[in-house]
Protein backbone atom coordinates (compact mmCIF):
# COMPACT_ATOMS: atom_id res chain seq x y z
CA UNK A 1 0.00 0.00 0.00
CA UNK A 2 1.33 3.31 -1.10
CA UNK A 3 1.60 6.61 1.64
CA UNK A 4 -1.50 7.74 0.37
CA UNK A 5 -3.35 5.08 0.92
CA UNK A 6 -2.17 4.34 4.19
CA UNK A 7 -3.22 7.79 5.21
CA UNK A 8 -6.77 6.97 3.80
CA UNK A 9 -7.22 3.62 5.79
CA UNK A 10 -5.67 6.00 9.11
CA UNK A 11 -8.59 7.99 8.64
CA UNK A 12 -11.11 5.64 8.33
CA UNK A 13 -10.42 4.11 11.33
CA UNK A 14 -10.17 7.14 13.32
CA UNK A 15 -13.21 8.73 11.92
CA UNK A 16 -15.39 5.38 12.78
CA UNK A 17 -14.63 6.10 16.58
CA UNK A 18 -16.39 9.64 16.61
CA UNK A 19 -15.26 11.21 19.17
CA UNK A 20 -11.23 11.31 20.28
CA UNK A 21 -8.81 12.67 22.33
CA UNK A 22 -5.30 12.44 20.97
CA UNK A 23 -2.46 11.77 23.50
CA UNK A 24 -0.32 14.84 22.26
CA UNK A 25 3.37 14.82 22.95
CA UNK A 26 4.77 17.27 19.81
CA UNK A 27 6.52 14.01 18.44
CA UNK A 28 5.97 12.91 14.91
CA UNK A 29 4.00 10.32 15.97
CA UNK A 30 1.69 11.84 18.11
CA UNK A 31 1.37 14.90 15.46
CA UNK A 32 0.44 12.44 12.76
CA UNK A 33 -2.64 11.30 14.65
CA UNK A 34 -3.69 15.21 15.46
CA UNK A 35 -3.73 16.26 12.27
CA UNK A 36 -5.55 13.14 10.45
CA UNK A 37 -7.56 13.00 13.82
CA UNK A 38 -8.53 16.80 12.92
CA UNK A 39 -9.09 16.13 9.11
CA UNK A 40 -11.41 13.07 9.85
CA UNK A 41 -13.40 14.56 13.05
CA UNK A 42 -13.13 18.32 13.09
CA UNK A 43 -14.22 19.23 16.44
CA UNK A 44 -14.78 15.89 17.76
CA UNK A 45 -11.40 15.45 17.92
CA UNK A 46 -8.89 17.09 20.67
CA UNK A 47 -5.38 16.93 21.88
CA UNK A 48 -4.40 16.57 25.26
CA UNK A 49 -0.75 17.22 26.16
CA UNK A 50 0.74 17.19 29.62
CA UNK A 51 3.07 19.96 31.20
CA UNK A 52 5.55 18.15 33.79
CA UNK A 53 8.69 18.64 34.65
CA UNK A 54 10.52 15.66 32.87
CA UNK A 55 8.95 17.22 29.36
CA UNK A 56 11.44 18.84 27.10
CA UNK A 57 11.73 22.28 26.26
CA UNK A 58 11.81 21.52 22.57
CA UNK A 59 8.57 18.89 22.73
CA UNK A 60 6.93 21.89 24.95
CA UNK A 61 7.52 24.76 22.00
CA UNK A 62 6.24 22.05 20.13
CA UNK A 63 2.74 20.91 21.00
CA UNK A 64 1.73 24.56 21.39
CA UNK A 65 3.10 25.34 17.65
CA UNK A 66 1.74 22.36 16.00
CA UNK A 67 -1.82 22.77 17.67
CA UNK A 68 -1.97 26.52 16.55
CA UNK A 69 -0.22 26.31 12.81
CA UNK A 70 -2.64 23.13 12.01
CA UNK A 71 -5.64 24.96 14.09
CA UNK A 72 -6.83 21.77 16.33
CA UNK A 73 -8.10 22.14 19.94
CA UNK A 74 -5.59 21.99 22.86
CA UNK A 75 -6.05 20.97 26.50
CA UNK A 76 -2.98 21.14 28.81
CA UNK A 77 -3.05 18.91 32.12
CA UNK A 78 -0.48 20.20 34.53
CA UNK A 79 1.06 16.63 36.36
CA UNK A 80 4.51 16.63 38.59
CA UNK A 81 5.52 12.87 38.28
CA UNK A 82 8.11 13.84 41.34
CA UNK A 83 5.58 13.74 43.73
CA UNK A 84 5.43 9.97 42.73
CA UNK A 85 7.75 8.07 45.33
CA UNK A 86 7.82 5.01 42.85
CA UNK A 87 8.88 7.55 40.36
CA UNK A 88 11.66 9.48 41.92
CA UNK A 89 13.11 6.04 42.64
CA UNK A 90 13.97 5.41 39.33
CA UNK A 91 14.13 1.67 39.19
CA UNK A 92 12.60 -0.79 36.22
CA UNK A 93 9.52 0.27 37.19
CA UNK A 94 9.39 3.64 36.57
CA UNK A 95 8.60 3.93 32.88
CA UNK A 96 5.18 1.90 33.91
CA UNK A 97 4.93 4.04 37.05
CA UNK A 98 4.45 7.16 35.20
CA UNK A 99 3.11 6.00 31.78
CA UNK A 100 0.29 4.59 33.97
CA UNK A 101 -0.40 7.87 35.89
CA UNK A 102 -0.34 10.16 32.85
CA UNK A 103 -2.84 8.09 30.93
CA UNK A 104 -5.07 7.88 34.76
CA UNK A 105 -5.44 11.70 34.30
CA UNK A 106 -5.87 11.85 30.42
CA UNK A 107 -8.62 9.27 30.70
CA UNK A 108 -10.52 10.97 33.05
CA UNK A 109 -10.68 13.83 31.45
CA UNK A 110 -11.63 12.50 28.42
CA UNK A 111 -14.23 10.44 29.84
CA UNK A 112 -15.57 13.59 32.12
CA UNK A 113 -15.89 15.92 28.74
CA UNK A 114 -17.39 13.51 26.59
CA UNK A 115 -14.32 11.54 24.59
CA UNK A 116 -14.74 7.93 24.79
CA UNK A 117 -11.59 6.90 23.20
CA UNK A 118 -8.21 8.12 23.78
CA UNK A 119 -5.38 7.61 20.65
CA UNK A 120 -1.94 7.32 21.50
CA UNK A 121 1.14 6.94 19.10
CA UNK A 122 2.87 4.07 19.86
CA UNK A 123 3.99 2.00 16.32
CA UNK A 124 4.94 -1.41 15.64
CA UNK A 125 8.87 -0.46 15.95
CA UNK A 126 7.77 0.21 19.56
CA UNK A 127 7.44 -3.77 20.48
CA UNK A 128 11.11 -4.12 19.86
CA UNK A 129 12.31 -2.35 22.62
CA UNK A 130 11.95 -2.38 26.43
CA UNK A 131 8.67 -0.55 27.20
CA UNK A 132 7.06 -1.32 30.89
CA UNK A 133 4.80 1.90 30.00
CA UNK A 134 3.31 -0.19 27.15
CA UNK A 135 1.59 -2.33 30.17
CA UNK A 136 -0.23 0.79 31.28
CA UNK A 137 -1.78 1.27 28.30
CA UNK A 138 -3.48 -1.96 28.59
CA UNK A 139 -4.77 -1.30 31.65
CA UNK A 140 -7.14 1.43 30.12
CA UNK A 141 -9.49 -0.03 27.96
CA UNK A 142 -10.50 3.56 26.10
CA UNK A 143 -6.78 4.02 25.10
CA UNK A 144 -6.43 2.71 21.53
CA UNK A 145 -3.25 2.67 19.75
CA UNK A 146 -3.88 2.86 15.82
CA UNK A 147 -0.46 2.17 14.28
CA UNK A 148 -0.36 -0.96 15.92
CA UNK A 149 -3.15 -1.91 14.82
CA UNK A 150 -2.72 -1.07 11.30
CA UNK A 151 0.47 -2.59 11.83
CA UNK A 152 2.57 0.61 10.57
CA UNK A 153 6.09 1.47 11.77
CA UNK A 154 8.08 4.21 12.28
CA UNK A 155 9.50 4.54 8.79
CA UNK A 156 5.31 4.64 7.48
CA UNK A 157 4.44 7.26 10.22
CA UNK A 158 7.37 9.88 9.11
CA UNK A 159 6.25 9.18 5.26
CA UNK A 160 2.79 9.95 6.26
CA UNK A 161 3.80 12.88 7.99
CA UNK A 162 6.21 14.33 5.42
CA UNK A 163 3.39 13.59 2.44
CA UNK A 164 0.70 15.63 5.17
CA UNK A 165 3.33 18.25 5.61
CA UNK A 166 4.25 18.43 9.03
CA UNK A 167 7.04 19.49 9.89
CA UNK A 168 8.63 17.37 12.33
CA UNK A 169 8.37 14.72 10.13
CA UNK A 170 11.90 14.20 10.52
CA UNK A 171 12.12 15.37 13.96
CA UNK A 172 15.09 12.52 15.86
CA UNK A 173 13.30 10.45 18.59
CA UNK A 174 12.50 11.88 21.65
CA UNK A 175 12.27 10.62 25.42
CA UNK A 176 11.22 12.59 28.58
CA UNK A 177 14.47 13.38 30.64
CA UNK A 178 13.90 10.91 33.38
CA UNK A 179 15.38 8.58 30.79
CA UNK A 180 18.56 10.26 30.88
CA UNK A 181 19.12 9.60 34.62
CA UNK A 182 20.80 5.72 35.75
CA UNK A 183 18.52 3.50 37.03
CA UNK A 184 18.68 3.63 40.54
CA UNK A 185 19.54 7.04 40.91
CA UNK A 186 16.99 9.14 42.51
CA UNK A 187 15.13 11.86 40.35
CA UNK A 188 15.30 15.21 41.81
CA UNK A 189 13.72 18.96 40.81
CA UNK A 190 18.09 19.90 40.89
CA UNK A 191 18.94 16.64 38.47
CA UNK A 192 16.48 16.81 35.84
CA UNK A 193 17.90 20.76 35.45
CA UNK A 194 20.93 20.01 34.95
CA UNK A 195 20.09 17.67 32.44
CA UNK A 196 18.06 20.07 30.91
CA UNK A 197 20.41 23.35 30.81
CA UNK A 198 23.78 20.87 30.23
CA UNK A 199 21.45 19.47 26.81
CA UNK A 200 20.42 22.99 26.28
CA UNK A 201 23.90 24.33 25.93
CA UNK A 202 25.17 21.23 23.42
CA UNK A 203 22.42 21.52 21.36
CA UNK A 204 23.76 24.68 20.58
CA UNK A 205 27.01 23.26 19.64
CA UNK A 206 25.92 20.99 17.78
CA UNK A 207 23.27 22.70 15.87
CA UNK A 208 19.49 21.60 15.32
CA UNK A 209 18.14 18.47 14.54
CA UNK A 210 21.32 16.39 15.75
CA UNK A 211 20.28 13.19 17.92
CA UNK A 212 21.99 14.09 21.45
CA UNK A 213 21.56 12.81 24.87
CA UNK A 214 23.18 14.16 28.20
CA UNK A 215 23.05 11.06 30.42
CA UNK A 216 23.52 11.04 34.22
CA UNK A 217 25.56 8.80 36.37
CA UNK A 218 26.61 8.45 39.79
CA UNK A 219 24.88 7.76 42.94
CA UNK A 220 24.97 11.92 42.90
CA UNK A 221 24.23 11.92 38.89
CA UNK A 222 27.20 13.85 38.40
CA UNK A 223 29.18 12.40 35.51
CA UNK A 224 27.52 13.25 32.04
CA UNK A 225 28.22 10.93 29.40
CA UNK A 226 27.50 12.93 26.09
CA UNK A 227 25.87 10.50 23.29
CA UNK A 228 25.36 11.76 19.96
CA UNK A 229 26.43 10.86 16.06
CA UNK A 230 29.51 11.40 14.90
CA UNK A 231 29.63 14.74 12.83
CA UNK A 232 28.36 16.51 16.48
CA UNK A 233 30.76 14.49 18.47
CA UNK A 234 33.56 16.32 16.16
CA UNK A 235 31.74 19.49 16.85
CA UNK A 236 31.77 18.95 20.63
CA UNK A 237 35.48 17.84 20.86
CA UNK A 238 36.57 20.52 18.92
CA UNK A 239 34.58 22.83 21.80
CA UNK A 240 35.59 20.54 24.38
CA UNK A 241 37.22 23.46 26.86
CA UNK A 242 33.79 25.15 26.38
CA UNK A 243 31.93 22.09 26.90
CA UNK A 244 33.85 21.03 30.47
CA UNK A 245 33.64 24.19 31.67
CA UNK A 246 29.98 24.83 30.70
CA UNK A 247 29.08 21.59 32.46
CA UNK A 248 30.79 22.02 35.09
CA UNK A 249 29.10 25.37 35.76
CA UNK A 250 26.20 23.18 35.85
CA UNK A 251 26.96 20.59 38.35
CA UNK A 252 28.45 18.23 36.69
CA UNK A 253 32.00 16.82 37.81
CA UNK A 254 33.16 14.42 35.66
CA UNK A 255 32.59 14.95 31.40
CA UNK A 256 32.81 11.55 29.19
CA UNK A 257 31.85 11.85 25.27
CA UNK A 258 30.60 8.59 24.78
CA UNK A 259 32.79 6.34 21.30
CA UNK A 260 29.75 4.78 20.61
CA UNK A 261 27.54 7.65 19.52
CA UNK A 262 23.52 7.41 20.34
CA UNK A 263 21.49 4.33 21.27
CA UNK A 264 18.40 4.75 21.80
CA UNK A 265 17.15 3.00 25.08
CA UNK A 266 20.21 2.25 26.59
CA UNK A 267 19.99 2.92 30.16
CA UNK A 268 16.75 0.66 29.97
Amino acid sequence: MDVDGKIAVLRRTIKDLKRVAVAFSGGVDSALLAVVAHDALGDDMLAVSVSSPVVTPDDSQDVDRLAREHGFALHKIELDELGLEAFRHNDAERCYVCKRHRFEQIACFARENGFEHVLEGSNRDDLSDYRPGMRALAEYPCVASPFLELGYDKADVRAMARELGIDVWDKPASSCLATRVERDVEITPAVLERIRKGEAFLREIVGSGKQIRLRAHGQCADLARIETDPEASERILKSAPAVAGALEEIGFRHIALDLRGYRMGNMN
